[in-house]
């Protein structure tokens, strides 16, 4: 029975769940229907669904031929907008200082209480706090952007 699926669907890995999803069917209806063949009746179970698979991917690739312009357009669209959005963050990021930039990653990529942080720049711990502050209100500037 397998074979006869997987010639109809050309997915092993398809035909596997086709046939699964047949037994669960047939074990459900076994009662109601009580089949007097039953590799018979299980494998028209098996067609059916098979069938219905063939019909519902035939559905699904005139959707995406039909679609296919509007979907590339709006990936070329989606990966403007994030380039510019890269360059805006990056030229927000150089605004920074180095101080600032150092004890921002610090913070956020090492996860270093500010105690740390001031130990590595050498100063305090309120000089930690405000350079990771700083910096911060940089890039709020960069988030408030892209939600506009």
């Amino acid at each position: 029975m397998w074979s006869e699926i997987n010639d109809m669907v050309h997915d092993p890995s398809t035909a596997d769940g086709i046939v699964a999803d047949a037994t669960v069917v047939a074990m459900r209806h076994i009662d109601r229907d009580r089949p007097r063949h039953f590799f018979a009746w299980l494998f028209q179970i098996a067609r059916n669904l098979a069938r219905h698979w063939l019909r519902r991917r035939k559905v699904e690739q005139r959707y995406l031929e039909t679609n296919r312009p509007s979907l590339i357009a709006r990936a070329a669209y989606e990966e403007v907008v994030s380039r510019e959005a890269l360059s805006l963050l990056k030229n927000m990021v150089d605004e920074l200082t180095d101080a600032q930039r150092r004890a921002l990653l610090y913070r956020l990529v090492d996860r270093l209480p500010y105690e740390e942080i001031a130990e590595l720049i050498g100063g305090s711990t309120g000089a930690a706090r405000a350079l990771v502050h700083r910096a911060r209100q940089v890039l709020l500037k960069w988030r408030d952007h892209m939600k506009a």
